[in-house]
């Protein structure tokens, strides 16, 4: 199922489209950067308890290839690729971390890398051409020796997990023909980490997390070949 809807992902960017007909290949590549704001991130544990953990804005980048095609250029498909950093910023528990029941620091910080395939709708206009789209894909999360000033002991894991975004934006024409300023916001949710190797600690303890909301501010261009 898999390899069948890759392939047909693979049609729908390389095929022809109304594009190609008078000159164009229909395709497009965008660079953006990104500036995320994650929700408290919700934990929970079999012994220490657990809680919400809060994190700091987090800073990064994606890029995209992508292929227009309908009978008025509306529609396109795209690859999307992304990675954010992110710094830890207080634990706030709710049945205590190392015994603690009042907020604490929180130390450790997380890479989220991203593979989306999105789905867009264009609206054209004269002098901006505002999007809505949707996407599916999976995130890579890898968190380094994340801990709460309340205990010692550390945690670093990696996992994989699904993931699903709702964006919109607006496409600015500037100069050369072809290019443009991309503005847009996203919307992204991370599966949790439930299985994720790695979540224990050295007292035993199993860690879990449930899923990740994220707010994503972009800017960047977009060039249209």
């Amino acid at each position: 199922m898999k390899f069948r809807f890759g392939l047909a992902l693979a049609a729908v960017l390389l095929m022809p489209s109304v594009a190609d007909a008078d000159g164009k290949k229909g395709l497009y590549t965008r660079a953006m950067f990104n500036y995320s704001i994650a929700e408290d991130i919700t934990v929970f544990g079999s012994n220490n308890g657990g809680g919400d953990i809060s994190l700091k804005g987090g800073l990064g980048g994606e890029l995209a290839l992508g292929k227009v095609f309908g009978a008025k250029k509306n529609f396109a498909a795209e690859l999307e690729f992304g990675a954010s950093y992110f710094d830890a910023d207080e634990a706030t528990p709710t049945s205590g971390f190392g015994q603690s029941t009042a907020s604490v620091d929180a130390q450790g910080d997380a890479l989220v890398y991203t593979g989306m395939i999105n789905a867009i709708y264009s609206f054209k206009a004269k002098k901006v051409n505002p999007y809505v789209g949707i996407g599916v894909g999976a995130a890579f999360v890898d968190v380094s020796d994340a801990s709460v000033t309340s205990t010692t002991e550390t945690f670093s894991v990696s996992d994989f997990a699904p993931a699903a975004q709702a964006l919109v934006g607006l496409a600015i024409p500037v100069g050369k023909k072809g290019l443009a300023v991309d503005i847009g916001y996203k919307y992204r949710v991370i599966g949790d980490l439930a299985d994720a190797a790695g979540l224990t600690n050295v007292s035993g303890n199993n860690v879990k997390t449930r899923y990740i909301p994220t707010h994503n501010i972009l800017v960047g261009l977009r060039y249209n070949f």
